[in-house]
């Protein structure tokens, strides 16, 4: 069996919408018990609450803060990854909804949208030791559904002591691409040479002349992956050094040993911008089909609004180079990674649509089977 490092590890987190992904909390539920009352600004609730005998409007675009101990060292960025420790509850309620076990701590990044927005503008500028008390807006936290016991628009106050602010990736040129950048969301085909910080090679895709193909974003790949890939070009090459929160972290790996920070030589071949998909039949096999491939398909193409491009039906399976000299260059990437008798259904923005002056800057879509991979 070949040996995937990029198969992220996966945990069962412990649900909950307002941290995705984040582990060791416990959770109890109280209803919003607070001396709040709401005023009407126009557009959003002002709530009305009392902070060391003082009221206080929270407002839905500004988290208020009470620094309890400023810590030292370097302050959190925007960007930045932290190591927290977490007790919250709602205002004016005596029992919390979360908290961080004891002995352990809870990390999320600042860019992550799926942590409710006052966790991550509440912490930007501590220090390392540094604690502070969040008031949240509902906007600001769980919004106006019921989540994990906690009613809808219930104002938050989260207690918040940084631990740490953890290393990002470090990535360093080696060659510069040309033409669509990679985004979230987007397959992108690479080649790759992963090594541990001594130069020890534990996996490649070159050694197996065998690109990796991936959905950027998604947790098929450890996160430095997606974080270093993102924005890479075709053609393009980096070096990602990964530390070990954002590879397999404590977890050992077949030739990885736990802890370990990882190094790859990245090069993207293609990316697929915005060419989406979803697979109607799975095909057979463990070939799939990579760029420079021919192939038999049949298929159909048309615009969205109905105009019918291309339908092999009657007219039989139709051999395909797969290289960017398609006249529907978006084909490509709808077309990488299928196995034979595997049926796909294909969105192509316009940008990547037909070439022809007929059908120029249209969005279509597209049904492809695939019959045979040929030699």
């Amino acid at each position: 069996m070949k040996f995937r490092l990029l198969l992220k590890y996966v945990d069962v987190p412990i649900a909950l919408s307002l941290l995705v992904g984040i582990f060791s909390l416990t959770l109890s539920a109280n209803a919003w018990a607070g001396n709040g009352v709401t005023i009407n600004d126009g557009s959003e609730e002002v709530y009305m609450i009392t902070v060391g005998g003082e009221p206080v409007a929270l407002q839905h675009d500004k988290v208020h803060i009470v620094e309890v101990n400023e810590g030292e060292g370097e302050a959190v960025r925007r960007k930045d990854t932290v190591e927290v420790r977490l007790a919250g509850r709602i205002v004016g309620g005596d029992k919390e909804f979360i908290r961080t076990k004891e002995g352990k701590t809870t990390r999320y990044g600042l860019t992550n949208e799926k942590v409710m927005k006052g966790m991550r503008e509440g912490v930007v500028g501590m220090k390392p030791g540094g604690k502070r008390i969040l008031y949240l807006h509902p906007v600001l936290g769980l919004g106006s559904k019921t989540q994990a016991g906690v009613p809808g628009n219930s104002p938050l106050e989260i207690e918040v002591e940084l631990v740490n602010v953890l290393p990002d990736i470090r990535t360093t040129l080696i060659h510069r691409g040309s033409g669509w950048p990679a985004e979230g969301g987007e397959y992108v085909l690479v080649h790759y040479t992963g090594r541990l910080e001594d130069g020890t090679v534990f996996d490649s895709s070159r050694e197996r002349d065998q690109p990796f193909r991936f959905a950027l974003g998604s947790n098929r790949v450890i996160e430095g992956w997606n974080r270093g890939v993102t924005g890479m070009r075709p053609g393009e090459r980096r070096r990602i050094v990964v530390p070990p929160y954002l590879g397999y972290g404590d977890k050992e790996r077949p030739k990885i040993p736990a802890g370990s920070t990882l190094d790859f030589d990245v090069e993207v071949i293609s990316t697929s911008p915005g060419v989406t998909y979803k697979t109607t039949k799975d095909g057979t096999g463990d070939r799939e089909v990579q760029l420079g491939d021919n192939v038999r398909v049949h298929l159909r193409i048309w615009t969205v609004e109905g105009d019918e491009l291309i339908n092999t039906q009657f007219s039989g399976a139709r051999d395909v180079l797969i290289d960017y000299g398609l006249s529907v260059p978006g084909l490509i990437w709808g077309v990488i990674g299928m196995r034979v008798d595997e049926v796909r259904e294909v969105e192509i923005p316009a940008q990547w649509g037909e070439s022809s002056k007929k059908h120029f800057n249209k969005s279509l879509k597209a049904t492809i089977d695939l019959v045979k991979i040929l030699d």
